[in-house]
């Protein structure tokens, strides 16, 4: 077959390809614009957003505004004030270098419209530009000294992402407000709010004082009793700097996961994955349950690490890396050493363990998985040589050659892993050949051999049955619960109402009351056994956070469902008919994750192929029938 001629792609496709490389998601255009008006040195900058940012994301700053000079050439792919030669890389201070934003944002925005005005200029210019970044228009306003950007309808030259942000803007409205609190929270000395409109109304969803103060920036985003919880550090090196907050190491101080960890480089908001590891490690020896909570600003000369290295530059690729990161630990090290004699004693209020670490394993729903041969095959190979040895003498020989192939097959299988992928639809065509020492089921499927956990495979049946009927009945509080809590999850907490409820929580909403103050806590699950409180709503908020598209449970309402499911499944040691084996199989094929139980032991290994045991056996040589048992 001739090849096709090699033919260069049309600039207005390459423009658009290229541009959803710079554009990933709506926090990403939202980022951009931000970072823009801090170049320009803004100390207010308002941001509007329209249905979650579906319909319009408007950022309007004082900053020093656009010259009419630099109208024509503002949205023109790699067009930038900010760098002149590579080389101005390694001293370069500003957010921006590339002049990629806003070139790509025409591309795939239905409109972008900008306002500005510099303090030279009497009146203002709104600009309009079109999907190649050339001015298509222009029209004098009024308007202070600044620039307004608007992003009309993000995405909607991508279908693709563009449906996807439909359905999940919740989701890309949490990412968004937590990138925008990124820079609200560093550049302290920036005023920056933040409102959502939707049919409803307008939301405020938070505002910062730009006192200069991290503290109380932080504080205005996530409540006064975060403020009570951090500690002030200044760590200082020959060559860094590493300064911020983070959270005491006294229990309840931290979180029960890591989503309010912020690091910054220079003031950039970044990404340090070892340095993130190794913050946490040192902070778990002080304090094992929780995650800590921090906002650290490390300051390096810029010629000793490169940003350019990622679209979003949130990826750094630093000289030396590993020593920054032992500086860091050293000094946290040296911070919460004093903090082991004064450990308080465990209450029954102590945080809860990261949703995915706790009691009661949440895998992800799939429709098949890769079964693998464990190294637990001891009670096999007893009985399959106490079956040999009580052979007949017909097949002494059979017995030797046998032994030693079991033996070798089986160190192979140990060191060896079989895989066998498994659809759930499977487990229907398995036929059941019996109950092995009243404990397991044992079934074919085609060739392969499975072992299955009856007691785990009913406890999990029922457990995902409750999850799905139970709705927890409510005690309320003598006193409601006030849950400080940021603007974007108190907008979470009133779309999950009934997720909540479901779960025993009942909260209260007063709109009408400021950011972080809006949310109460009313009634909690009644429980004999265990106390549920805040922690528990928050941790169902990071759960749905993580995956917002099912119904979330918190870790100790599943323990309580799980230790139900487990008291009134079928126990090991328990005599099964051969049709009751046949309805705990074949609820296998109807569960939404049925290869684990609720604490995460495997319901089912595979054994072997019996093709691979018959052609075993035709190599052996026989002197007499086998005794099969």
């Amino acid at each position: 077959m001739q090849s096709k001629n090699i033919k260069a792609i049309d600039a207005s496709s390459v423009h658009r390809i290229c541009s959803g490389q710079v554009i990933l998601d709506p926090s990403s255009a939202l980022k951009e614009v931000v970072e823009n008006a801090v170049d320009a040195g803004a100390t207010k900058v308002d941001v509007k957003l329209k249905d979650y940012g579906l319909e319009v994301i408007e950022v309007c700053d004082n900053g020093s505004g656009i010259s009419p000079g630099d109208f024509e050439l503002l949205a023109c792919k790699h067009t930038t004030s900010k760098l002149r030669r590579f080389d101005d890389l390694n001293s370069l201070t500003t957010f921006g270098f590339r002049g990629e934003a806003l070139s790509s944002l025409c591309a795939i925005c239905e409109k972008v419209t900008i306002t500005t005005r510099t303090a030279n200029e009497v009146i203002a210019t709104k600009l309009e530009y079109d999907k190649n970044g050339k001015l298509r228009g222009s029209s004098t306003c009024a308007r202070e000294v600044g620039t307004t950007v608007t992003l009309d309808t993000i995405f909607k030259a991508l279908p693709v992402r563009y449906k996807d942000f439909q359905k999940n803007k919740t989701r890309e409205f949490q990412r968004l407000t937590r990138r925008l609190q990124a820079y609200a929270i560093i550049h302290s000395d920036v005023r920056i709010t933040c409102v959502n409109q939707t049919p409803k109304g307008k939301a405020s969803v938070f505002s910062t004082p730009g006192n200069n103060s991290m503290l109380d920036c932080v504080t205005s985003i996530y409540g006064a009793k975060q403020k009570d919880s951090l500690t002030a550090i200044e760590l200082r090196g020959e060559h860094v700097t590493c300064s911020g907050y983070i959270s005491k190491a006294s229990s309840g101080c931290g979180l029960s996961s890591g989503d309010r960890q912020f690091l910054y480089l220079n003031k950039r908001p970044v990404d340090i994955p070892k340095l993130s590891k190794a913050i946490n490690e040192v902070y778990k020896m002080y304090n094992m349950h929780q995650y800590p909570i921090y906002f650290l600003n490390i300051q390096l000369s810029t010629d000793t690490y490169d940003v350019n290295v990622t679209p979003d530059k949130r990826q750094i690729m630093f000289h030396d890396e590993s020593r920054l990161i032992e500086f860091v630990k050293e000094n946290l090290r040296n911070l919460f050493e004093p903090s082991r004699n004064n450990i308080p004693s465990p209450t029954a209020s102590v945080e809860l363990l990261h949703p995915r670490n706790g009691h009661v394993d949440q895998p992800e729903p799939t429709g098949e998985t890769t079964l693998q041969v464990e190294a637990d095959w001891e009670a096999v190979k007893q009985k399959l040589r106490k079956d040999a040895e009580e052979g007949s003498e017909a097949t002494e020989k059979l017995k030797r050659e046998g032994r030693k192939r079991k033996r070798r097959n089986y160190e192979d299988a140990v060191t060896n892993l079989h895989e066998r992928v498994i659809s759930k639809s499977d487990f229907t065509r398995m036929k059941i050949l019996g109950q092995f020492n009243l404990g397991f089921i044992i079934a074919r499927l085609d060739s392969d051999l499975f072992i299955l956990d009856q007691h785990a495979c009913d406890e999990k049946y029922r457990f995902e049955l409750l999850e799905q009927t139970t709705s927890l009945k409510s005690q309320p509080l003598v006193v409601p619960k006030e849950l400080e809590l940021e603007a974007a999850d108190e907008m979470l907490v009133q779309e999950n109402l009934d997720v909540f409820r479901a779960n025993g929580f009942e909260l209260k909403i007063d709109e009408e009351a400021p950011p972080t103050k809006r949310v109460k806590l009313t009634s909690i699950p009644f429980s004999k056994s265990t106390v549920f409180g805040p922690a528990d709503v928050h941790e169902m908020l990071c759960l749905m956070r993580e995956d917002s598209g099912s119904a979330q449970r918190p870790s100790r309402v599943r323990a309580m469902l799980a230790s139900r499911a487990c008291h009134s499944a079928v126990t090991i040691g328990k005599h099964l008919t051969r049709q009751q084996m046949r309805v705990i199989v074949d609820h296998m094929s109807s569960m939404e994750q049925p290869w684990n139980c609720p604490h995460g032991r495997p319901t089912m290994r595979h054994l072997f192929d019996l093709a691979e045991v018959e052609e075993e056996h035709e190599k052996l040589i026989y002197e007499g029938p086998a005794v099969v048992r």
